[in-house]
């Protein structure tokens, strides 16, 4: 872990203790003039306090005595200087901010680089801890049990295990950073573990063509258009929705070419449902419109506000998780007619993630099932009718060929497509 060396000065050998910490950079303190008795003593004591560094727990007593005995050198500076012991210049905590509420408060006060959503979410993950703890819970008090019936007690509140894994994970995140604000020698939530459980899927909603078309014709002016088509047509978060640059939209290539706060550097084509609201607008480009949208409000308000519009044009209360389905159906859509990854790609995200929370079994699914099922199952005929299946597989395809093109969803309309499997019949 640690291990001891000289080296040769103007004035002498010196020794000096030499180890690496979890960067892996080595890292070396000079003990001075002192004998080799002295520097194995002081090299014991230093692998101590690493020691205790790497299990965040209290170094050895010997060693404890050790350090106090270093007070104004050079070596305690070192000691210091890598964070093997704390500087008595630092700033005390007082015991008000060893509570539970200030501390949690204070978490979130710090989080200054964070999104304003991700602070809410942060604050409701603190509501669930106060509403089990009283507000003078002291840190030191709280038990690897209390934190286990805590969870038991949000199991009974909460619904959505999603939901519940969530404030889990948060409450994991507070318990750390006390830990590394050294007012807990150890996380009492470190031990949680996260509920097992498929997605809640039962909110997903896809909007077909017809209900896009019976919105955007009742939407108030080209701009909710424009914002509606970037959502539902391409894919695109609220947010990379609003603040899409003109300078972003490559006419000539194609494509959309713009930097996302979530997921960084991103190109997308122009879907051709896109193309003509996008052409529409563009000559707003020379009228000091930086933005394809004119937003001046900020991303939350786009949830609400459209719900708003929604619910006035359907006359019926809006569909769950609007903003997500709008992105859940074109990834839908767009699976029927891409490799994964090319989807996943262009909308900005993992497989995974949508398999998990985007990917929708469609009514069309069921239908082109439903079909295919048909004209390979004769249950009045038996293996008579199974036979006469099977020698009429390629004539049933090839006249059900016109029928699926009506049904198959606008971006087949749109353009040609290739399928996954250029094998596979149109109803496969």
């Amino acid at each position: 872990m640690a291990f001891l060396s000289q080296r040769t000065r103007k004035n002498g050998k010196v020794w000096l203790v030499s180890f690496r910490l979890d960067d892996q950079r080595q890292r070396s303190i000079y003990l001075g003039d002192v004998t080799e008795t002295q520097a194995k003593d002081s090299l014991w004591h230093i692998e101590n306090l690493l020691r205790a560094k790497k299990i965040n727990t209290d170094p050895k007593d010997a060693t404890a005595t050790w350090v106090s005995t270093l007070k104004g050198s050079s070596v305690r500076d070192s000691l210091v200087k890598h964070g093997l012991i704390a500087s008595c210049d630092a700033p005390r905590i007082d015991a008000e901010q060893r509570k539970l509420k200030p501390f949690l408060q204070r978490c979130i006060d710090d989080m200054t680089d964070s999104k304003p959503a991700t602070r809410v979410n942060y604050g409701s993950t603190r509501n669930w801890l106060l509403d089990y703890f009283t507000d003078d819970q002291l840190l030191t008090d709280i038990t690897p049990s209390d934190m286990t019936r805590w969870q038991r007690h949000i199991k009974g509140k909460l619904g959505a295990v999603s939901n519940r894994n969530k404030h889990v994970q948060r409450a994991k995140r507070f318990m750390k950073t006390a830990v590394e604000d050294r007012l807990l020698k150890a996380s009492p939530a470190a031990h949680l573990k996260f509920e097992a459980g498929k997605t809640d899927k039962s909110r997903q909603f896809f909007i077909d063509v017809a209900l896009t078309k019976l919105i955007m014709d009742g939407l108030p002016d080209a701009n909710w258009r424009m914002l509606f088509a970037l959502m539902r047509w391409q894919g695109m978060r609220r947010l990379e929705a609003i603040e899409l640059d003109w300078s972003e939209v490559d006419l000539a290539g194609n494509r959309l070419r713009f930097t996302s706060t979530k997921t960084g550097y991103r190109e997308c084509p122009i879907f051709p449902e896109t193309l003509p609201y996008i052409l529409d607008a563009a000559d707003l480009r020379g009228q000091q419109q930086a933005k394809v949208v004119k937003w001046h409000a900020g991303e939350d308000s786009v949830t609400p506000l459209l719900i708003k519009q929604v619910e006035k044009i359907t006359k019926a209360k809006a569909w769950p998780k609007i903003c997500i389905n709008l992105r859940s159906t074109r990834r839908t859509e767009l699976d029927d007619h891409f490799p994964g990854h090319v989807v996943s790609a262009w909308l900005g995200h993992s497989e995974k993630v949508a398999r998990e929370h985007y990917q929708q079994v469609t009514a069309e699914h069921w239908d082109r099932a439903s079909k295919q099922v048909s004209t390979q199952v004769s249950i009045s005929g038996g293996q008579e009718g199974i036979r006469g299946v099977q020698s009429d597989t390629t004539e049933s395809e090839n006249s059900e060929k016109p029928e699926e093109k009506q049904h198959s969803i606008a971006v087949a309309d749109s353009y040609e497509c290739p399928r996954k499997d250029s094998n596979l019949g149109p109803g496969d």
